[in-house]
């Protein structure tokens, strides 16, 4: 861009804009992968090869990005090896979270944790889930913290059932070079019973 007074480039008009789409719930789900305009699950998705990230963490990635690749990570734990996926979760956990205290204080490893949310049905969506859709996203103020709420979709045809378990995130950054990450402090599996009861 040019022009008396301006003096943006191509590449910081391209970093605003990517930042805005995922400012909106609904901006941030239409870009969802996997979901078509009925919000249901689509299944040429299911269809593609998984590749697990090179680099973990990405500070390339925004916060809605980092909740999609958490998912699909945990979706795909045992590709390309045994519980990589709880490890990139790992990877992405801010130091303020409480996996790194307890990877830092009780040596707690990705089968450890793996195997903690294995002995609850609704944190088993985790690892089984059909797809993922983010029903909700927001930020702080200052733009430091992202609130996401993702819908883990159960159903073998990825349609929208009962049996879908929500997940609450919250992320942060610093925000103070190009460097920083997003990486989440709390992931949160609502109980089922409470889901249900609300519907009612």
């Amino acid at each position: 861009m040019t022009g008396e007074g301006a003096s943006l480039t191509n590449e910081q008009i391209y970093d605003e804009m990517k930042d805005r789409v995922f400012e909106s719930a609904g901006a941030f789900v239409e870009l969802t992968k996997g979901v078509n305009e009925d919000g249901d699950y689509d299944e040429s998705a299911s269809l593609m090869v998984y590749n697990p990230p090179q680099k973990v963490p990405d500070s390339g990635l925004t916060a809605g990005e980092v909740v999609e690749l958490v998912l699909l990570a945990l979706r795909n734990n045992d590709n390309p090896s045994v519980d990589r996926g709880v490890e990139i979760f790992f990877g992405y956990s801010s130091p303020e979270s409480q996996i790194v205290e307890q990877i830092e204080t009780e040596m707690l490893t990705p089968s450890e944790y793996r195997n903690f949310l294995s002995m609850s049905e609704d944190n088993m969506a985790l690892f089984t889930h059909q797809a993922a859709v983010i029903d909700k996203a927001d930020f702080s103020p200052d733009r430091l913290k992202g609130y996401f709420t993702a819908r883990l979709l159960m159903n073998a045809d990825g349609t929208s059932s009962v049996d879908d378990v929500s997940v609450n995130f919250i992320l942060s950054t610093t925000g103070t070079n190009d460097d920083d990450c997003w990486l989440i402090d709390s992931m949160l599996i609502r109980p089922s019973k409470l889901r249900r009861r609300r519907r009612r």
